[in-house]
């Protein structure tokens, strides 16, 4: 939905993702193309490297770059606590945004999950 026309816009999306795990070390890596019906094409691509030096703690730090009207960069560093299969999931994460001719904001986001 873009909110300025009230419109709905569908789009096709293609991508393709890679990751592995090799130890505690996990890496992933993905890129897409993004058809919409009015014309616009998005591409963009991240990749995300994180570590568990405990059971239930990873620590994984993430840049993508997605391509619209502008290039806009984005890297994050995550720490995250697990517990009970995955249920309970607590989140500390920092992001640093970069569009071009804005000043780069920086975000701190705390967040707690649960799933039944």
């Amino acid at each position: 939905l873009r909110p300025a026309d009230g419109v709905t816009i569908e789009a096709e999306t293609v991508g393709a993702d890679v990751a592995t795990r090799i130890g505690p070390t996990r890496l992933q890596a993905e890129g897409f193309v993004r058809n919409w019906s009015d014309g616009q094409v998005d591409h963009g691509a991240y990749a995300q490297v994180s570590v568990s030096p405990e059971k239930h703690v990873e620590l994984a730090t993430r840049i993508d770059t997605q391509f619209a009207l502008a290039r806009t960069w984005t890297a994050q560093g995550l720490v995250t606590w697990y517990q009970d299969a995955d249920h309970l999931r607590l989140n500390a994460e920092y992001t640093y945004s970069q569009v071009p001719n804005v000043p780069a904001s920086h975000t701190i986001a705390l967040q707690q999950q649960l799933w039944f």
